[in-house]
């Protein structure tokens, strides 16, 4: 089989987007990734922080960079987020966002979550707070060695359990 015959695109009714971000602070967890897929949350991580978002400006993505003099190849993940609908509590939990590098467990509208910052955390660059939209638009970025791997149905579950009902405080 050759990569250079391509693939049938799949007719199917996909929405594209990120539905909400799950939160949690980087701490060298140990992932196990089998075929780009994470079947089991490290027990270290406790607690996750969720952000629902909306519009098109949220982006989760992943981008290639291959070394021509020693072939390594390097993926620069990148995270936009709006946090829209900003209380007084989750004002001061997004402002402690800056304060250190997280994973991100990114939910598509198809169901999937993809994991972001992985092997060495995403450092948030920035985090302005706008009165025209009520909301903080959250901007990080860091370096990984694959693509983003995939939750499994079962990690997803797991991960529902860890969402926090409480608010971050300073």
């Amino acid at each position: 089989m050759s990569i250079a015959k391509g693939r049938k695109q799949q007719v199917c009714k996909k929405r594209a987007g990120v539905k909400f971000i799950d939160f949690a602070p980087f701490d060298y967890q140990a992932f196990t990734v089998t075929a780009g897929e994470i079947s089991t949350i490290p027990a270290a991580i406790t607690e996750v922080f969720r952000y629902e978002v909306k519009g098109a400006q949220n982006v989760f993505s992943s981008e290639p960079t291959v070394s021509k003099e020693n072939g390594t190849v390097e993926y620069k993940e990148g995270l936009i987020a709006q946090l829209s609908g900003v209380s007084k509590e989750s004002f001061v939990e997004s402002g402690q966002l800056v304060c250190g590098s997280y994973l991100a467990f990114v939910h598509d509208f198809n169901g999937k979550v993809y994991v972001g910052g992985l092997t060495n955390g995403l450092d948030v660059l920035t985090a302005p707070f706008s009165t025209a939209t009520m909301s903080v638009l959250v901007t990080a970025e860091g370096m990984e060695s694959a693509y983003p791997p995939l939750l499994s149905s079962a990690a997803i579950i797991a991960l529902e359990a860890l969402v926090s009902t409480q608010y971050v405080t300073p």
